[in-house]
């Protein structure tokens, strides 16, 4: 269990433990990790929300109705678990510089884009509203589909479908230089 919690070890799992939650685990980890940063996250924490959800996975991967739908519901517990984390520690400043949480997030595609304009797009996505800035992230970077993105944020697939429309035409204005964004359920 190479890349599993160290923690995970001394705890009780199903026998499905060393087969499809390792494997879940090794191939979705990093980007949940990128998307739990870019969603406000803090970088110290990130590894905790991870390790709490896929123990909580774990346990309940036996019960789950549609077993087809486990990163959804993985992607899931991390985003309430992060939700939770934020709001306990919303009257808290960030450690550090913002910029380094954005040079933290990994390369979905490595190689495919110059350090440079990474930065610049990641700073572009980082200028979007939260909820859009979600959506973009899980259709685009984990490659959920609109039902899947829909599931991991609670919300229906039409505002889905709306959130990532208005994400793409801000990005739009921003990269033509008009530094305003459509605001969720704005026209």
């Amino acid at each position: 269990m190479s890349g599993l919690p160290e923690r995970s070890r001394a705890l009780s799992f199903p026998s499905v433990w060393p087969s499809e939650v390792e494997k879940l685990f090794d191939d979705n980890a990093a980007r949940l990790r990128g998307y739990l940063l870019s969603v406000g996250c803090p970088e110290p924490d990130v590894d905790d929300v991870i390790q709490d959800s896929i123990l909580i996975v774990a346990r309940r991967y036996a019960s789950l109705d549609r077993p087809e739908m486990v990163r959804t519901y993985w992607y899931r517990i991390a985003s309430r678990l992060a939700w939770k984390l934020l709001k306990e520690r919303r009257d808290r400043s960030l450690p550090g510089d913002p910029a380094d949480y954005l040079q933290a997030l990994p390369d979905p595609v490595e190689g495919a884009v110059d350090p440079d304009g990474r930065q610049a797009a990641l700073a572009l996505v980082h200028r979007l509203p939260l909820r859009q800035r979600q959506v973009l992230w899980l259709r685009v970077v984990v490659g959920f589909g609109e039902a899947e993105t829909a599931e991991v944020l609670q919300i229906s697939v039409g505002t889905v479908k709306s959130q990532f429309s208005d994400a793409k035409k801000n990005l739009r204005k921003f990269v033509e230089g008009s530094g305003e964004t459509r605001e969720e359920g704005t026209n």
